[in-house]
């Protein structure tokens, strides 16, 4: 029986504006006719003449299809296409149709800041026996609100909302009626665009403010300068759990895992992207494996890995490792078939370094009954979905350890801090080694002993040829008091007897977040380092505190 797909529609109709994304509902059956598996994905098109304008846009979209077990899994598309896309049902075998089947699908929270008219919302069917797909369409038709709202202004948006140094900035609107609009710039100046457009260059943080009778609204643009700067990518209700590390060899994207939660309606950790790290950040997959939202995560080419247990919970241990193909995001996460490591016990607090673009370490962590030592290597394969596992022996070997980092710099794998236990003893130690022969060298002392010497939470990172690592520091008292202290090291400055290292600036953290354990990843991205600072409370209950810190050097 051959495979049919039809489309009936009950809500299609977007009003544009910002106001109105909450009262916004798409909804529509998909009918299915056939005999065999159907593999079902929907997009839908960003752009001026699409249903979303922005990729980033849709972050707070809802896709519900009771019908399809399990529940649709955002996706970035395929290639360069501008679309938003879903997998309905399991990815791996589909949706069972047996004569019919109907599948109710209804999108809510719809932020529709595009042109009028009309656009679409497309079904596309792949069935196992045939090898072309079945396209079919959905008329979407978007206009401005009928009836007088309270504000004429549907919506005012500034791209980029954040610039380094200075950069040019584009003001985008619409109105409804035919009113004049009156633009304020960040500098004072005032003016009247003949057309909902505006541009300039911009050099310092402002708001902009577009007035049209007597209603007004804001877009504030913020100019990074030198220092630390706190990012809200998908507001201020989600904290960054994962920031994927990829050793400085990838600039293309950084990717992020958040977890988000909205009052009583639960915690969801959704995969992000950036392309610059500071703006446009949108959700490409909300379907993390259970059980890993805060597991180390590492960048090895064009896969994304999730390794081992929490970066911050003491009680979720595992030895699972997956990935995330970046040329086949329909896939979504998979478990990567891992050789050779009988001997990998679960962990958890553990560190992880890629050490080339076929190879990435595990090191240390809390095992089953304590603190470990050890240093995995793990291979990709050919076809880069399996991992083979070595165990590999040091000559000399450093403390058992949780809660540190670990970075490869300068042709040097670098290990430093943690704690001998979640709340045990700081470890204020630093070591490195040739990531080819394991001979593990405790580095040299002096100014290196305060570096580290207190710290409770480590993160270290390279870049622009320079080494950093952030602590969090004891400093002692009647009840524990914490700091956060940078230290960097330009790779002219180390060697094989002297470190010389120098202080900076660091972000303050808040007291609940930096109390043991807790755990703090630095990355580098574009000549830019980025800080994730997580405490084990972030993973359960109201999501509290820290953003995603970024730090911009000076060019």
């Amino acid at each position: 029986m051959a495979m049919t797909i039809t489309l009936k529609p009950k809500a299609t109709s977007l009003t544009i504006g910002d106001d109105y994304a909450k009262t916004n509902v798409l909804e529509f059956t998909i009918e299915l006719t056939g005999g065999e598996p159907v593999w079902l994905t929907l997009t839908m098109p960003i752009g001026e003449t699409g249903v979303l304008y922005r990729s980033e846009d849709g972050n707070d979209l809802k896709l519900e299809t009771p019908a399809t077990d399990p529940a649709p899994c955002k996706r970035e598309g395929d290639g360069d296409l501008p679309v938003q896309v879903w997998s309905l049902g399991d990815t791996g075998k589909g949706v069972e149709v047996t004569g019919s089947k109907n599948i109710s699908v209804r999108i809510s929270n719809v932020l529709c800041r595009a042109n009028e008219g009309g656009s679409d919302i497309t079904v596309i069917g792949q069935v196992g026996s045939s090898t072309a797909d079945i396209i079919t369409r959905l008329p979407i038709t978007k206009a401005k609100p009928k009836t007088a709202p309270d504000n004429p202004i549907c919506y005012f948006t500034a791209e980029p909302t954040f610039v380094i140094g200075q950069g040019p900035v584009t003001l985008r609107w619409d109105v409804v009626g035919a009113y004049t609009a009156t633009l304020q710039t960040p500098s004072g100046q005032t003016v009247s665009p003949d057309k909902s457009e505006f541009k300039e260059i911009i050099t310092r943080t402002g708001a902009y403010t577009l007035t049209v009778d007597g209603k007004q609204r804001q877009a504030t643009v913020n100019v990074l300068t030198e220092g630390w700067h706190q990012l809200y990518p998908l507001g201020r209700h989600a904290c960054p759990s994962v920031i994927f590390d990829s050793g400085g060899r990838c600039d293309d994207a950084i990717y992020a895992i958040f977890v988000r939660a909205e009052k009583n309606q639960g915690r969801q950790a959704v995969l992000c992207k950036s392309t610059d790290g500071i703006t446009g950040w949108h959700i490409v997959n909300d379907a993390v494996p259970d059980g890993m939202e805060s597991s180390p995560g590492l960048r090895v080419g064009n896969r994304l890995w999730l390794i081992g247990g929490s970066a911050v919970h003491w009680d979720h241990k595992s030895k699972r490792i997956c990935y995330y193909d970046l040329e086949h995001p329909a896939k979504g996460w998979q478990d990567a078939t891992v050789t050779g490591s009988d001997g990998f016990a679960a962990r958890m607090g553990h560190a992880c370094v890629v050490v080339d673009d076929s190879t990435l370490w595990v090191m240390g962590g809390l095992g089953p009954y304590e603190c470990l030592a050890d240093v995995w290597q793990f291979k990709t394969g050919s076809n880069r979905d399996t991992l083979h596992g070595t165990e590999l022996k040091a000559s000399s070997e450093w403390k058992p350890r949780c809660l540190f980092s670990a970075v490869n710099f300068n042709g040097l794998i670098w290990v430093g801090g943690g704690v001998s236990a979640p709340n045990g003893k700081a470890l204020g130690d630093l070591w490195s080694t040739p990531s080819s022969t394991t001979s593990w060298t405790p580095r040299p002392k002096g100014k290196l002993e305060y570096v580290v010497a207190n710290a409770i939470g480590t993160g270290m990172a390279f870049c622009d040829k320079t080494l950093f690592t952030m602590v969090t520091n004891r400093t002692g008292g009647p009840s524990w008091q914490f700091e956060q202290v940078m230290w960097g090291a330009e790779q002219s400055g180390i060697t094989s007897t002297s470190d010389a290292w120098s202080k900076s600036s660091a972000p303050s953290l808040r007291a609940d977040w930096t109390s043991t354990p807790h755990s703090i990843s630095l990355v580098s991205f574009q000549t830019r380092l980025y800080l994730r600072a997580l405490h084990k409370t972030a993973m359960s209950g109201e999501v509290v505190g820290a953003p995603l810190f970024v730090y911009v050097r000076a060019t």
